[in-house]
């Protein structure tokens, strides 16, 4: 962690804008996982994640708004979700580790839902029930959704125009549903391979959270529950058939000419 300083030299302010988990070390959190670490050491890129439940998708969304707002020039920043709680939530962690970073501009407003730093910089929240909301910030440097795989695709289809000016990447966190929907359909999709990182987490691939834990959940919950929940598998509710969708799919000819034998 960084001494307690006021202000950085030139080499520490450019080590932090390459590098957004330096800031992350400013502010105290050392215990990164592999797949936090690989998120943020390509920042510059589109990410989506599908991660089971608490395994620190959205403290990478703080961390990656906290280095925007402290690096970027006329930043703005926006954070977007489904609902009103889930943007809040995203907006008060990296509120909160802003707060911790000594380096920190000073705070010219600080709203539930807006901040703005000595210099302009800004982040913004957004509940993402309606598109109609979303719209009209200029000049986007970074968007994060969080819970993306619940946001309803016009509200995802209205971010990206915000983001043109600046080629602001955008980062979507969420955790599996079922097999349709903007969010699976683009994971699905190989040609935003250049220009996004895909990134999927298991519960079974994290330390924080203990094995006797883990055994308890499969037990008390509905296996395709705890598969989606935690497994990250994009599955329906009650999916236990003897006939996957992948298999389903395959059956069905596309030619309108071929008919049915029966």
């Amino acid at each position: 962690m960084l001494p307690h300083k006021l202000s950085l030299s030139p080499a520490e302010k450019m080590a932090r804008a390459l590098d957004p988990i330096l800031i992350a070390r400013d502010a105290g959190i050392k215990n990164l996982h592999a797949e936090q670490i690989r998120i943020l050491k390509n920042w510059r890129m589109d990410a989506m994640l599908c991660w089971g439940r608490q395994l620190g998708k959205t403290e990478v969304l703080s961390i990656r708004l906290a280095h925007d707002l402290l690096t970027n020039v006329s930043a703005v920043a926006i954070v977007a979700a489904r609902a009103g709680r889930q943007s809040y939530e995203c907006f008060k962690r990296t509120r909160q580790l802003l707060k911790k970073i000594p380096y920190c501009p000073e705070f010219l407003i600080d709203n539930v839902d807006e901040i703005e730093l000595v210099g302009g910089n800004r982040l913004l929240a957004f509940p993402g029930s309606s598109s109609d909301t979303i719209r009209g910030v200029a000049g986007v440097t970074l968007a994060a959704l969080d819970e993306a795989t619940l946001m309803e695709r016009d509200t995802r289809d209205s971010i990206s125009p915000m983001c043109a000016v600046r080629g602001a990447p955008i980062i979507c966190a969420g955790t599996a549903q079922g097999e349709s929907g903007w969010f699976w359909e683009q994971w699905q999709d190989q040609s935003i391979n250049d220009f996004t990182l895909k990134s999927r987490l298991t519960v079974d691939q994290v330390s924080h959270i203990s094995r006797d834990f883990i055994e308890r959940e499969k037990k008390r919950m509905p296996s395709y529950e705890f598969r989606r929940e935690y497994m990250a598998e994009f599955l329906e509710d009650g999916e236990s058939q003897l006939i996957d969708r992948a298999t389903v799919m395959r059956a069905i000819c596309p030619d309108p000419e071929v008919r049915a034998l029966w």
